[in-house]
């Protein structure tokens, strides 16, 4: 770990404002994240790994999702005391986001040389005459063969690969020093879900970028990530190298999700029992107790989660203690 990273995320908690007041939605969450490293955030849908990454941005999707605690810095500097336009600039210009859904990230009337452009004059990252060959650069480093033909294209004219592809352009044209990956792959078939990323394995190490990768697909963890973070309704409860955590991971749900990516003797895919919706009674405790085999009285209360090791917050773990 670098000794100045360029992200720093301490005990953050989100919460949902609604008629009944806050709801917690991401509870105590801390990582960080150096230059030319790949930290990836896994875990099922709904477990706080894309909200924790807006967090970063210092944007949210809804206006009813606030910080309730925590810090979030970025260059050594909270987002807490930057004004709103600070933060904008921020935006794009140092930290960079790959959205989850292209083709909705993208304005359909709208040719891709007119998004690209609305990047670079919104930071002023070069001269209007300088535009063009960046543009071109921008969707050469991200894979597209023909990036002069692309420019003059509309989003619809595109396939799903060549619109995460320009996704990856517009988050890279400003030169950020961090990238947030949200389920880049989603919906995109194996062949060309590889190649994305290995594109951003090359851009990682070409341009010394900071990654944080969001994925349901471990396989694609295993092949960028450096570490790994596992998420369950909102907290972090397991964190380590990722060759440590996906051979040897030691909370229980993290054995689950690896355990039904692999079939049994006859074929068939494990479960992990219960429903993610099942949550213990009390926000203290561990949120997997109502679904986990090894619960006792002991996980009325979570214990604390060390994130620069391969640790785990269970009182159970398996493997060493």
């Amino acid at each position: 770990m670098a000794a100045s990273p360029l992200v720093e995320v301490r005990d953050l908690s989100l919460a949902i404002r609604g008629a009944a007041g806050l709801c917690p939605v991401v509870t105590g969450v801390s990582f960080e994240l150096a230059r030319g490293e790949c930290l990836a955030l896994v875990g099922e849908s709904g477990s706080g790994k894309t909200l924790t990454a807006f967090s970063l941005l210092g944007l949210y999707p809804s206006p009813d999702i606030v910080p309730t605690a925590g810090d979030v810095r970025f260059e050594g500097r909270s987002h807490a005391s930057r004004s709103a336009e600070e933060l904008r600039r921020v935006r794009g210009r140092r930290i960079g986001m790959v959205f989850q859904e292209p083709a909705q990230a993208l304005n359909p009337m709208r040719r891709v040389e007119a998004h690209l452009v609305e990047v670079l004059a919104a930071h002023d990252v070069c001269p209007p005459a300088e535009r063009r060959a960046r543009m071109v650069r921008g969707l050469e480093e991200a894979g597209l063969a023909d990036p002069e033909g692309v420019l003059r294209m509309y989003p619809f004219e595109l396939s799903g690969g060549m619109m995460q592809r320009v996704c990856i352009a517009l988050a890279l044209i400003a030169d950020p020093h961090v990238l947030i990956a949200d389920e880049p792959t989603t919906a995109l078939d194996p062949g060309v879900s590889e190649r994305i990323v290995d594109s951003f394995a090359e851009l990682r190490r070409r341009r010394d970028l900071a990654i944080l990768y969001i994925s349901h697909d471990l396989h694609w963890v295993a092949r960028l990530a450096d570490r790994v973070g596992v998420m369950y309704l909102g907290r972090l409860v397991e964190t380590g190298p990722t060759a440590a955590v996906l051979t040897a991971p030691r909370h229980p749900y993290t054995r689950g999700l690896l355990d039904a990516l692999t079939p049994d003797g006859q074929g068939r895919f494990r479960t992990i029992p219960g429903d993610v919706r099942d949550r213990p009674a009390s926000t203290a405790a561990c949120p997997f107790l109502p679904r986990c085999a090894r619960a006792d009285a002991a996980c009325a209360v979570l214990p604390p989660l060390d994130p620069d090791q391969h640790r785990v917050a269970c009182h159970h773990p398996l493997g060493p203690s």
